[in-house]
């Protein structure tokens, strides 16, 4: 099924596949990306794109920040260290990419950056 909607010159396209008897990831991909090529090919590409990622881990947190940016999330407080490094990758890598729109502050530790962000 493709869905679109609208509010404030925003849309947000799904599509998907039905799992039966005989079903491969490929085939399902497949069925998806063919569904959708019509109405993402008339958008922008992201110049981010998962296929270019190191490792699962970068992959998924560039996913989890784009998704986030697209849904309205346009400020980030991180706490850089060693367990969180793809997701402070990819909300540096958002930064770059939304030049002026999205906005990481860098605070030194998790408890102060949540009371940071609710206010």
């Amino acid at each position: 099924e493709r869905t679109a909607t609208g509010p404030e010159a925003k849309a947000s396209v799904f599509g998907g596949a039905g799992i039966v008897d005989g079903s491969t990831v490929q085939s399902e991909w497949t069925e998806i990306s063919h569904k959708m090529g019509v109405v993402s090919g008339l958008f922008p590409q992201s110049p981010i794109t998962l296929q270019s990622q190191s490792t699962p881990n970068a992959a998924w947190s560039t996913a989890f920040v784009e998704e986030l940016v697209r849904s309205g999330v346009m400020q980030f407080y991180i706490c850089p260290g060693s367990r969180n490094t793809p997701l402070t990758a990819a909300v540096y890598r958002s930064t770059r990419v939304n030049a002026g729109i999205v906005r990481a502050v860098s605070v030194h530790d998790e408890r102060g950056a949540g009371f940071r962000a609710v206010g």
